[in-house]
Formats: C-alpha cells, sequence, structure tokens
C-alpha cells in the first residue's frame, strides 16, 4: 500500500485523524493524498450566465484558499508529530463526496481509503452513517474507517472477522501484507450467534490449511448471541488494534450485520474498521 487517499471536511475530528493516517502511511512507507469535496451554492439557480459564472469562480476561489489554510496546519501536525518525512499532496475538488471519493480512488489507483468517521445517534447517525457506508460498500479499494477518539499507539494485534467466504483466504494474504510492515499478530476470528449451532471447526481448519505463511496466525471461534458484542468483548480481551473483515457489495449489509449493526461497528467501535471489498483491486 503506497498510496493513501484521505478525504477531510476540515473538521476538529477530521484532523484528529489525519495524525492516525500520517503515522499509518509512514509505517507503511507510503503517500498521502488529502481529499476536499464542496458544492457550490449556487448550483441550480437561474439568472444571466456570466453572473453565475463569476459567483461560482468566487466560490471556488474561496474553497481553495480554505483548502490553503487546512493544508497548512496539517502540515503543522505532522512537523509537531516528528512525521514531516511524509508525502503529502492536497485534491480539492467540486461534486458529492461520497461520489467523488469513490471515483478518484479508482481513477488515481489509491490503494487505500482512510477516512474518520464521528459518533452520532438518531437522524445523524443514518444520514452519516448511509455516507461512510456508501463509500464502503462502492469504493473498489480497502477503507480504513477511524472512530472519533481513536489514536495511534501502535498496531501489535489485527482481528480480521471471518463468516468463511471464499474469498477470506485472499483477503487475508492482503492483511498479512499489512500486518508485517507494523510486525502485527492477526487473530482471525468467528463469532457463533447460534447456540444451537454447533461451532464450524472444519470450516475454519480449512481456512486455517489454506493460507500461505500463517503459521503465525491465530484462529478462534467465539461463542456469543450477538455479533457486535462478542466482537468487542473479544477486541478489549485481546487488545485488538483494528478490527478488518471483507465486505460484498450491495449484499454485504443486510447479510453479514444488517445496514445499522455496521454503522455501529464504524461509529461506535472501540478501534478502527478494515474493510477489504469483494473487487479489490
Amino acid at each position: 500500500m503506497k498510496k493513501i487517499l484521505f478525504p477531510t471536511d476540515f473538521s476538529e475530528h477530521s484532523h484528529s485523524a489525519y495524525a492516525y493516517t500520517l503515522n499509518i502511511a509512514s509505517k507503511l512507507g507510503a503517500d498521502i493524498s488529502t481529499l476536499h469535496c464542496y458544492h457550490l451554492s449556487i448550483s441550480g439557480q437561474v439568472g444571466p450566465s456570466d453572473t453565475l459564472e463569476t459567483v461560482r469562480e468566487q466560490e471556488a476561489l474561496e474553497q481553495l484558499e480554505n483548502y490553503r489554510e487546512a493544508a497548512a496546519k496539517m502540515h503543522e501536525r505532522a512537523v509537531s508529530s516528528d512525521l514531516s518525512h511524509v508525502s503529502v499532496d492536497h485534491l480539492l475538488e467540486e461534486g458529492l463526496a461520497v461520489d467523488k471519493i469513490v471515483e478518484i480512488s479508482d481513477r488515481e489507483d489509491f490503494d487505500l481509503i482512510l477516512m474518520g468517521t464521528k459518533g452520532a445517534t438518531g437522524l445523524k447517525e443514518i444520514i452519516i452513517g448511509s455516507n461512510t457506508a456508501r463509500v464502503i460498500e462502492d469504493a473498489k479499494r480497502p477503507v480504513l474507517s477511524i472512530p472519533e477518539y481513536a489514536s495511534f499507539g501502535g498496531v501489535n494485534n489485527i482481528a480480521y472477522a471471518t463468516n468463511f467466504d471464499v474469498l477470506d483466504r485472499e483477503k487475508l494474504e492482503e492483511l498479512i501484507v499489512f500486518a508485517d510492515k507494523f510486525d502485527a499478530k492477526i487473530h482471525v476470528i468467528h463469532v457463533n450467534t447460534d447456540a444451537d449451532k454447533q461451532p464450524d471447526e472444519v470450516s475454519m481448519d480449512n481456512l486455517k490449511a489454506g493460507i500461505k505463511n500463517g503459521q503465525d496466525l491465530v484462529f478462534e471461534i467465539i461463542e456469543h448471541n450477538d455479533l457486535e458484542e462478542g466482537l468487542n468483548k473479544y477486541i478489549e480481551a485481546k487488545n485488538i488494534d483494528i478490527l478488518a473483515m471483507l465486505t460484498h457489495r450491495h449484499n454485504f449489509f443486510q447479510r453479514l450485520f444488517g445496514t445499522s449493526e455496521v454503522q455501529k461497528m464504524a461509529f461506535h467501535g472501540k478501534v478502527p474498521l478494515l474493510t477489504f471489498h469483494e473487487t479489490d483491486e
């Protein structure tokens, strides 16, 4: 992973997530491109074309100036964190944030999208959560979502939550490469939520046998009636730094978690969530 896309909205939380991004990029030896998307307020308005174009140019210039100020603050944070050696450039795009994130990550061949998520409740959670869920679901690149209060303290333990998908082996091989950069241990876990079902140890053994260089991985089956709670308890007990999982376009949220459950993991989870897409390239 050599190219990281970091979408930002200039919020205080995005600055905190940027510090995390700098540390990840430094460990990976990757470059960062920050991305700010804006939507002009005059879009769709009727009036003299020359007047509208002048207003458009003025608003665009204001967005550019705001971005320059934000970029300067980002550089200050990098310097204060002794991470100024990380290469950073800045992208400013007009358009809807989710669409642009997905489009640019594909067009510019980014290896990883890293974005901050802010805890919220009620209607705000539904709105914000749907945007993040869309990026996770639609982007072809892995997405690392950083919770609001997460701070980088190293990556020593990574948990990969498996439902014994046929693509798990492929994604675990990718995760092994990522984990090696941090000298991190990988825990491959399955949460059995059906008390009447025997633990699927055969499937776990088959998964283990099919992974190259997987001798140092930990494989465990957890018995718990609630998937989210089972994962969070394991995360706390094993000092997990990143939770990773495979996503499936269009049916992942309904099939594995349900939309509300994925939003809870992304916004209320205690650790960053790394999602691999079934069509990562």
